[in-house]
């Protein structure tokens, strides 16, 4: 079988997207368990706690949004 250059690129942009998709959702969790629970390695401070925890919901947001731009470029593209 030969090798087709341009579907492993496809392959690895559906990988990327894919993996982006979840560690966002990673850093939603992370964020929402340091908002609930206040613990980062350490007891934080209120404030603290939810301001990184708002800090990784919104970089995990950002990271899906990524990965939906990598979607839409594939289907586009196809």
């Amino acid at each position: 079988m030969p090798y087709n250059r341009n579907n492993f690129n496809q392959q690895a942009n559906r990988f990327k997207g894919f993996l982006q998709f979840f560690i966002g959702v990673a850093y939603l969790i992370s964020g929402g368990f340091i908002i609930q629970k206040g613990w980062f390695f350490v007891q934080l401070e209120p404030y603290v706690s939810l301001s990184l925890g708002i800090v990784l919901i919104l970089y995990g947001l950002f990271r899906m949004y990524r990965s939906y731009n990598i979607f839409k470029e594939k289907n586009e593209s196809s």
